[in-house]
C-alpha cells in the first residue's frame, strides 16, 4: 500500500475522492489531529457497539502524545 498527502485544488474533486472511499478503493484520513478526532467521533456515532473506556483512553493518549511531539 502506498500513502500520499494530497492538496485538493478543485473542491469538486472531493466528491470523486469520497466516492472512491465509499467503494473501498482508497482510504481518506485527515492529517490534522483535530480532524482525525472529529472523524473518529463521526465513526463512533454510527458504530454498532460503543467503544470501551480503555479504547477511548488509548485514543486520547495517542492524540496527546502526537500534540506533544509537534510542540517540541
Amino acid at each position: 500500500m502506498n500513502s500520499y498527502e494530497l492538496t485538493v485544488v478543485e473542491p469538486s474533486a472531493m466528491d470523486l475522492l469520497e466516492e472512491m472511499a465509499r467503494k473501498n478503493l482508497i482510504k481518506l484520513s485527515p492529517v490534522n489531529s483535530k480532524e482525525r478526532f472529529r472523524s473518529l467521533l463521526a465513526k463512533l456515532r454510527y458504530a454498532d457497539s460503543p467503544p470501551s473506556a480503555d479504547e477511548i483512553q488509548a485514543e486520547v493518549e495517542s492524540v496527546r502524545s502526537e500534540k506533544f511531539k509537534n510542540e517540541n
